[in-house]
């Protein structure tokens, strides 16, 4: 699913410009050469959609961690929230829709 989602168009949740508004990521923990995989994309579009924790494109806890039981991300409303997930999500769906300007058919 999450790399169908790249082919339609869709950029890593934990990438968008604001993320450090949500989540922290440990730099530390994160194994040689992944550090890319974190970087912030400024090319991302919102598309006036919340920050989606349980996104589809949102990288799980221990992504590329040195040690998992440390994690890379971490959410700043809650250390022990899970990140990411595997099933679409609503917002993700909404992304979708959006994008490709079929928003105000669907509702």
């Amino acid at each position: 699913m999450h790399e169908l989602l790249h082919a339609l168009g869709l950029r890593h949740e934990h990438s968008r410009p604001d993320r450090d508004l949500h989540i922290a990521v440990n730099w530390n923990n994160i194994k040689p050469g992944s550090r890319h995989h974190f970087q912030v994309d400024n090319g991302y579009t919102f598309l006036d959609i919340p920050y989606d924790f349980d996104s589809v494109m949102h990288y799980g806890r221990n992504a590329f961690a040195k040690n998992s039981s440390v994690g890379v991300l971490t959410a700043l409303t809650s250390p022990t929230r899970p990140l990411g997930g595997a099933v679409l999500t609503e917002l993700d769906r909404r992304r979708l829709q959006v994008l490709y300007g079929c928003y105000n058919a669907m509702h």
